[in-house]
């Protein structure tokens, strides 16, 4: 017998202030979960018992129920989704009222909005065309019903798993005589209904909307997609909409290195006459188009996920492919800048499918895209590669290899350990279908490094060495790990060893040269990074790195040009966050809290850029309360991080240093002590631990590890010119410790 708690939840819904528990009946339905719950619906899973259907269910919140108009609306959603039989609009299989509430059943849809793949992902742009193209194909078809949305945000699409789109919530929908649906009493001239970021001009000023307006909200979801941003974001609902109504936004330096014609669209759409933009049915011509020229059509916009296979080609063996790991730690000063993304350079103006009639031709294909994954389209067009090769052949072990790889690459630029996931068990397969690919047990080990794994990924990359003992790829992995373990020396020693068996693979050069960055020994590390940008001269990494070697050695001006040729690739958050680095050792903190601004602007999801954004405002009379705030929320993203590495000494001093300057000492010295333990010879990690301790008051305990950072190589210029040492430079056993060094 239940429980008397159990037995008040088990509640039946018509009752204001009522919510829908497991188990509940509604009409045919069984409520078995809540899917979400926002301020105009909540949205439950059920099932039809007889027809053995899972739906979902929507109804208006509690304090809802009574309010005619929401009601109004809630019909009106269902009127209108009822209306239209389109495979790209969630379907309505019923509506009907049950004491005071009403209630929609709906098709259950498996995914995600595509408001929250854009908060962790960047979009290659023929995806975010792919996407679009589908949304145009959907309005197309509720236009020609008389139906105008009004309501077209990311949030209200859903993107299925197989990248497949569904466009939901027409409850601000107007419907227009050719349905026959219903009329339009609900609005009237002068009343602003839809969200502020996503409305038309007209809308925003209260006048009549028709389908124009949702032209142009597509033209701002296409706009977010492609950019990263939003073109009309205001720190308010009043700026942005002022900004919809009366701006432009930065077509040429958001959109600048897309195809004309692409360009051309998202500016037509967004046009503030709702006369001259194109028709729905022009958008989704163009959209073909565009679809097309980028040799995607057809194709599914996500990667589908890691499926097992049965075991054939059990001995097959392949010759490693020099394609490199991410680099993490790029840039100090004040902290090390982006660690992961991997932004991409300007598209060829066509993307070519990979040629090849055989497995092994496809997989090859790939790899050699992988090369140059910094390329647009070029991950997407690898995946594509290696599915077609498991097409042909479902157990080819080299082509599981690659996907591992590929996913891997996008994972790390998103910080996204659900596709990390992905590419690990694409690895496990490759290496479960052949023992003795060297190139799975390369790749599985890289994996395993980036998740803290690192007894596991040794043992792998030391299996891919016996295989093949010559493998550039694999000593470079092994140097990457043991460098994320501390043993710079060794590092070295490996990717010294990876270079002379490939002296043309840019990124092992990168890999040295980040190796030597972090052993404090910045003329070599600039030499290593030089080399990377003349192998390959259109990425962004080489030249980004590089200015990072000139700004340790204060070569500032230098610094920033070489941030320039980085920029001139493609603008993006790490490069701001660099030159916001060099205007704070620069002293010019209202400069540098700008362009940390900008990083977090372009990339929310990065706790180095709150970190550092942070410093600036902490430097800032008056901006106290708000670097507080930048370093709670660098903390909180640092979390997730140390769940899966919780002895990653670059993340465990960095978390020491913000508890620090939060003004959280004792939080602050129990971690730094923690981290000093795992420093190992890390220059770097000693530096941080030295502003930690001595930001939190432990003055002795900040000379002791200011004496080991100057021993692990850390250049005296830089500690001279930390703002943070400013206490710490009047102490009298810090200019003796400086002498000792000198």
């Amino acid at each position: 017998m239940p429980g008397e708690d159990e037995r008040t939840a088990l509640r039946t819904p018509g009752k204001e202030g009522d919510h829908l528990a497991s188990g509940s009946k509604i009409g045919a339905y069984e409520i078995t979960g809540i899917l979400g719950r926002g301020g105009m619906g909540e949205v439950y899973r059920g099932e039809h018992g007889q027809l053995q259907r899972s739906v979902a269910v929507k109804a208006l919140p509690p304090e809802m129920v009574l309010d005619p108009m929401r009601r109004e609306r809630l019909l009106r959603e269902a009127q209108a989704s009822s209306a239209l039989d389109h495979p790209g609009i969630v379907t309505v299989y019923d509506f009907f009222s049950e004491g005071d509430r009403d209630f929609i059943v709906m098709e259950l849809v498996e995914g995600t909005t595509l408001g929250k793949i854009l908060e962790f992902e960047t979009l290659e742009p023929e995806r975010a065309i792919a996407y679009a193209r589908q949304i145009a194909d959907a309005l197309a078809a509720a236009h020609a019903a008389g139906i105008v949305h009004r309501d077209l945000k990311p949030d209200n699409v859903m993107v299925t798993p197989e990248g497949r789109i569904k466009l939901m919530d027409f409850g601000l929908a107007k419907l227009g005589p050719e349905g026959e649906v219903g009329s339009e009493a609900l609005t009237q001239l002068g009343t602003v209904l839809g969200t502020s970021g996503y409305m038309s001009p007209e809308q925003a000023q209260g006048q009549e909307v028709g389908p124009a307006s949702d032209v142009f909200s597509l033209g701002i979801v296409l706009y977010e997609m492609l950019a990263r941003r939003h073109p009309f974001h205001g720190d308010s609902m009043v700026e942005t909409l002022h900004r919809v109504c009366f701006t432009t936004p930065s077509f040429e330096d958001d959109l600048g290195d897309l195809p004309t014609e692409m360009r051309e669209l998202v500016a037509r759409c967004l046009d503030k006459r709702p006369e001259d933009r194109p028709t729905i049915a022009q958008v989704l011509a163009a959209l073909r188009r565009l679809e097309t020229d980028a040799s995607v059509a057809e194709r599914p916009a996500a990667p589908p996920p890691f499926q097992h296979r049965r075991l054939r080609w059990a001995g097959l063996a392949a010759a490693a492919v020099a394609v490199g790991a991410l680099v993490w730690v790029l840039w100090e000063g004040p902290h090390a800048a982006d660690p992961t993304a991997v932004e991409t350079a300007p598209p060829a103006a066509r993307l070519e499918p990979v040629a090849g009639e055989t497995p092994w031709e496809l997989t090859q294909g790939g790899f050699a895209l992988l090369e140059r994954h910094y390329r647009r389209g070029n991950r997407d067009r690898a995946i594509a590669a290696f599915q077609a090769a498991l097409e042909m052949d479902e157990e080819f072990a080299t082509a599981y290899a690659g996907l591992a790889w590929a996913h891997f690459l996008r994972a790390a630029e998103r910080s996204d350990p659900q596709t990390r996931e992905i590419a690990l068990q694409n690895a496990r397969e490759a290496v479960r279908l052949s023992p003795d690919l060297a190139i799975g047990h390369l790749f599985l080990g890289a994996i395993l490094t980036s998740q803290g794994e690192t007894e596991e990924a040794r043992g792998a990359l030391e299996e891919a060495l016996v295989l093949d003992p010559e493998s550039a790829g694999a000593h470079r992995e092994l140097g990457i790990l043991l460098l994320k373990e501390g043993e710079t020396d060794r590092a070295l020693s490996e990717l010294e060893t990876a270079l002379e068996a490939a002296p043309d693979d840019w990124f092992n050069h990168l890999s040295a040269g980040v190796a030597l960055y972090e052993a404090a020994r910045y003329e070599e590390a600039e030499a290593a990074f030089e080399r990377a940008s003349q192998l390959a001269p259109d990425s962004w990494e080489p030249f980004r790195n590089l200015a990072a070697a000139y700004q340790k050695q204060g070569r500032y001006d230098e610094a920033a040009a070489a941030l320039q040729k980085s920029l001139k690739h493609r603008p993006q958050p790490s490069v701001y966050t660099n030159l916001g680095n060099i205007y704070y050792f620069q002293g010019l903190y209202q400069k540098s809290a700008s362009a940390f601004e900008k990083s977090v602007e372009l990339g929310p999801n990065n706790y180095l850029r709150w970190a550092n954004l942070g410093d600036a405002y902490r430097r800032i009379s008056g901006r106290e309360a708000e670097a507080a705030e930048s370093y709670e929320r660098a903390i909180q993203l640092l979390g997730p991080l140390l769940e899966e590495t919780p002895d990653d000494v670059t993340l465990r001093s960095r978390r020491a240093l913000y508890l620090a300057q939060q003004g959280r000492r004792n939080e602050a010295l129990e971690e730094a002590e923690r981290s000093l333990a795992l420093a190992g010879d890390s220059a770097s990690a000693r530096y941080r631990l030295l502003l930690a301790f001595e930001i939190a008051g432990a003055r002795e305990r900040a000379l002791e590890t200011l004496d080991t950072a100057l021993e692990a190589g850390y250049p005296l210029d830089q500690i001279k010119r930390e703002p943070e040492l400013e206490s710490l430079q009047q102490d009298v056993r810090f200019h003796r410790l400086l002498l000792k060094w000198e």
